[in-house]
């Protein structure tokens, strides 16, 4: 459903990106992820599911739709981290499960690159022109905004770095980016005079910058326990075929 949102946003003109009613689209691709990479992992290691196929080609232009570049590298790391998985299990990935799994998101991708067009037959959002078109979106996303956006985002790392002098045991105080941006708004030109945020827009180097080291490794350890969990549950099932054979 969250999916279908962000492809509705796109065809309707309403933005360049999806992010159905979430504050951002980085936001909606991380919750997207959490269904994607494991229906993509099923898929890849039983590639009869039509079912599961529909859902993650559903899934993957919702992901596409949000053209987020931090939900494409989350996507990556996830079906990596899959993938380690289905070889502790003993069930490596064959050529025609990766195919099949990298055909699902190809044509993901295709519908979201094709929903702009819709834009000719659907009612325009309110002060929106219609007749949006995937060129027009694609400048938005990747040419000069997206740029811009990168160019103002090493601004903040630069910014949030220089917070970490003298505050590498506890951290500035949870939520303390803002501060920071307010009293160091000359390093930031992008955000001009007026500009709000309380996001680095880099989840680990701000949790570092506002809790310190303990603070981040609390972070990492959170991130990395389900995997971890997970792995050492492959090595048991490894070991009992029969155990194995019912969990697939």
């Amino acid at each position: 459903a969250l999916a279908m949102w962000a492809l509705w946003q796109l065809a309707s003109g309403a933005t360049g990106r999806g992010h159905a009613h979430f504050e951002t689209p980085n936001t909606l691709a991380t919750v997207l992820n959490l269904a994607l990479v494991p229906t993509l992992a099923i898929f890849a290691w039983n590639t009869r599911g039509a079912r599961l196929a529909a859902l993650g080609i559903v899934l993957a232009a919702g992901l596409a739709a949000t053209a987020s570049r931090g939900g494409l590298l989350g996507l990556a790391c996830g079906l990596l981290a899959a993938s380690v998985l289905a070889r502790r299990l003993g069930v490596p990935i064959g050529r025609r499960g990766a195919g099949g799994a990298a055909a699902v998101i190809a044509l993901g991708w295709s519908i979201a690159e094709l929903t702009p067009f819709a834009a000719q037959w659907l009612p325009a959002a309110p002060g929106v022109p219609l007749g949006q078109t995937a060129v027009a979106v694609a400048q938005e996303v990747f040419g000069e905004a997206s740029q811009m956006s990168s160019g103002s985002r090493l601004e903040l790392y630069a910014l949030a770095a220089s917070g970490l002098k003298g505050h590498f045991g506890l951290g500035i105080g949870y939520a303390g980016f803002n501060a920071l941006l307010e009293t160091g708004r000359l390093a930031v030109p992008s955000y001009g005079a007026d500009g709000v945020t309380y996001f680095a827009h880099n989840d680990y180097l701000q949790t570092l910058v506002e809790l310190g080291l303990p603070g981040l490794g609390a972070f990492l350890a959170m991130i990395c326990l389900p995997f971890s969990i997970a792995l050492r549950r492959a090595v048991r099932l490894a070991r009992d075929p029969r155990a194995l054979d019912a969990w697939l």
